[in-house]
């Protein structure tokens, strides 16, 4: 069985890498775009990444980036949400 981290953690993690590449979670969730079960199945992704301390450097590191590292388990996901949900966007 696969340890999963802590889901607090991670959170702010999904949170951040998210901030990074521009997507803004909750206008996407109020959007309806990102229902609930996702996001905490995108939470759950990450809990499982085997990368979270070089998560958090990259994170640390970081302002705005085009894409999420390779490592990272939601890039695909943030990704889109980038594209239809920027902060302030309309």
């Amino acid at each position: 069985m696969k340890h999963l981290g802590e889901p607090r953690t991670h959170f702010w993690l999904v949170q951040g890498m998210a901030k990074r590449l521009g997507a803004d979670l909750t206008e996407a969730f109020d959007s309806g775009e990102l229902g609930a079960e996702e996001w905490s199945d995108m939470v759950t992704r990450c809990r499982g990444c085997s990368e979270p301390g070089a998560c958090r450097k990259w994170l640390d590191e970081t302002e705005h980036a085009d894409a999420a590292p390779d490592y990272c388990e939601n890039s695909e996901r943030l990704s889109e949400l980038a594209l239809r949900f920027a902060p302030g966007g309309d």
